[in-house]
Formats: structure tokens, sequence, C-alpha cells
């Protein structure tokens, strides 16, 4: 993908407008926004990511992902209403953040008037966020823009450094919300057909053979 367009309600779940990598028009179907944000530290920016959580999953491998937005920014405040307005925006259910900077939790837990906020799962076990990241990587589940800064940041990751460094503020970001997703969402063949539903009665797809003219997102329906 190159740029997200918007992010709307429908029905269970939301749909993602955004622009493809040829610079087509796409959409996809998502459960929810999830988002992380990492404070600035040292010399590092301070960051946040959002994620949307799609129903289909690779198969045998992990649910697949649509990158949203991010942002960087030194200035805490200034980083932090920004990460708020994107969560207004894309209608976030949920923001990760390590409890440990207490301060920095507590300052959050004030604005968290739309969305949860909860502590970020596996925090010190950094190898394990970089399991996560690399299984969804290999199995090409997300899809992200590669001009944006996490992907770079992941991309150029050496596996034999210390993971754990601030300077990797958009792999935290990143392994926060794949922690968080393991631990914290369980998506049922239920909830599928029940997206899958609704998704046949709102959206025309053309059939085979049709000549509709328009362009299809990822769940064929005609943008």
């Amino acid at each position: 993908m190159r740029k997200l367009i918007k992010v709307t309600e429908a029905g269970t779940g939301f749909i993602a407008d955004y622009i493809g990598d040829n610079g087509e028009k796409c959409r996809d179907y998502i459960i929810e926004t999830l988002g992380s944000i990492v404070p600035p530290e040292s010399q590092s920016p301070g960051y946040f990511l959002f994620i949307g959580l799609m129903f289909d999953q690779v198969p045998a491998g992990p649910q697949k992902l649509l990158f949203l937005s991010e942002g960087e920014n030194r200035v805490r405040a200034t980083l932090t209403f920004g990460m708020n307005d994107d969560a207004i925006r894309l209608h976030a259910s949920t923001i990760y953040a390590d409890k440990a900077n207490k301060g920095f939790f507590a300052a959050l837990w004030g604005m968290a008037k739309r969305y949860y906020l909860k502590p970020a799962a596996s925090v010190e076990n950094a190898d394990y966020g970089d399991a996560l990241i690399t299984e969804t990587v290999i199995s090409k589940a997300i899809n992200w823009p590669h001009d944006s800064i996490v992907y770079q940041q992941v991309m150029d990751i050496d596996h034999g450094e210390d993971l754990k460094k601030p300077e990797l503020y958009a792999f935290h970001a990143l392994r926060f919300i794949l922690a968080g997703i393991e631990r914290d969402i369980q998506i049922t063949g239920k909830t599928r057909q029940q997206h899958y539903d609704l998704e046949s009665k709102r959206y025309h797809k053309p059939s085979h053979g049709s000549n509709t003219v328009g362009q299809s997102g990822a769940g064929g329906a005609v943008l």
C-alpha cells in the first residue's frame, strides 16, 4: 500500500480505503484498529503506530494486518496528542504502552476516553516480539508502505544486536501490537461468518464474466 484514505464504520467492523502499490484505489475490511506508542528516550524520538486487524488470516499463519498510520516526535506532548487524534480518526479500540514507564502511562490514561489503554505484553522479551514480527513478515501477513518508518526499521534490523535498545522504537511499537493480539484477541469462525454475511449484503460484488467497471479491493468490493 501507499497511503490510507479513510477508515469508516461498517456493521460489525470497519472499512479501510487506501491507495495501493500501483496507485489503484483499494478497500479492505478490518475487525478493529489497534495502536501502540513508545515515548521519546535518549536521542530517539517517540513513535506511535496504528494497525488494522483484518478478518482473514494467512492459511495456517497469522491474522492479516493493514498499516494505517504512524508518527514520530521528540516532544512528548506533541507525540501523544498526535496519537490521540489518529486514534479517534481511525476508530481505534486499544492502545498498548509500557506500563513500567509510570509517568508516561499515567499521562496516556488521562487521554484515553474513546479507547482502551492496555499494558503492552512481553515488554522485556524483545526476542518474542522479534519472532512474531519475523513470522508476520515471512508469511506476508502485513500490508504496509515500503517507505514507512516501521517497514524500513524492521527490514534493517540486525538480529544479533540488542533488540531492546530505544533506537528501535518502531520495532517496539509493532511488537507491542502483535504481542497484544496474541494475548487479548480471539477471532472465532462465527465472527468471520457474521462479517462475510454482512459484506455480501452491503457491498456489490461483480460476478465472473460481468462487464462491471471498477477497481476491486481485497474483499472484492467495487470501489
